[in-house]
């Protein structure tokens, strides 16, 4: 029982910390350019896996070409040449170091057409809300049900666990449609970090519902998932600290 609450502690204290931070952009955010850039830079507090960056003229066409290039807490696209006079919207989508989505967007002008210039882009996430309403019923019910089963097993407890189960599947699939936009990206996300610890978690979530299996086994796969996906997995080896996202 000790280990299960030392690992709570772990956990709830790992949801304290943020995620990810765009520190710095070039162009910068509603820049007036004389002279187009070649290239859009994107410059984050830690490293992030970029999924997608994109640059739009004003009539939403893209004027990005080739693949993103990503450099540690660095990514950028580039630009076709010459770009018109006009305005711009530069939107990404990334993966913070503990894999939580991240997400924003920025404008910037080529030419002095200050009239172009709207007083404030803003970027909502549709899945914001339910993202963190599963997550925190995925740490809420995997920790209750793997806590009372030490004590009792009985059928709503099995119950429990099937509907922390469930909240597991649709985190996954709301985290691949924070990252991707679509659930065109569920073969790339079961192949990330947030995938194994999904996969982990519902595995360990089977072995509580099985009464021959161990309840230690299943009770430190279902917590020992979190620690793929939480800040701890973030930290610097080389510092020995915890990583901050």
């Amino acid at each position: 029982m000790g280990l299960i609450l030392s690992l709570a502690m772990v956990l709830w204290g790992d949801l304290a910390f943020s995620h990810a931070v765009l520190l710095q952009t070039d162009p910068a955010d509603g820049a007036a350019l004389d002279i187009p850039p070649t290239e859009v830079v994107l410059t984050f507090n830690e490293q992030v896996q970029i999924t997608q960056l994109q640059v739009l003229d004003n009539s939403g066409d893209p004027v990005h070409r080739g693949e993103i290039e990503r450099m540690g807490e660095t990514g950028q696209i580039a630009l076709a040449p010459d770009l018109p006079k006009g305005l711009y919207t530069v939107t990404w989508r990334a993966i913070s170091a503990d894999s939580h989505p991240v997400r924003g967007s920025f404008i910037f002008l080529v030419g002095s057409e200050e009239s172009l210039v709207p007083e404030q882009v803003e970027t909502v996430d549709p899945w914001r809300v339910w993202g963190a309403l599963v997550r925190l019923g995925a740490y809420g019910g995997s920790l209750l049900a793997v806590g009372i089963l030490w004590f009792r097993r009985e059928q709503w407890v099995l119950s429990l666990l099937l509907v922390a189960g469930l909240v597991t599947v649709a985190g996954f699939l709301i985290q691949t449609l924070q990252i991707y936009g679509d659930l065109s990206g569920i073969p790339a996300v079961l192949t990330s970090a947030y995938g194994l610890s999904a996969g982990i978690r519902l595995l360990g979530l089977v072995s509580l519902a099985i009464s021959r299996i161990p309840i230690l086994l299943g009770s430190v796969l279902v917590l020992g998932s979190f620690a793929l996906i939480g800040h701890g997995a973030a930290a610097d080896p080389s510092d020995g600290s915890l990583g901050v996202a």
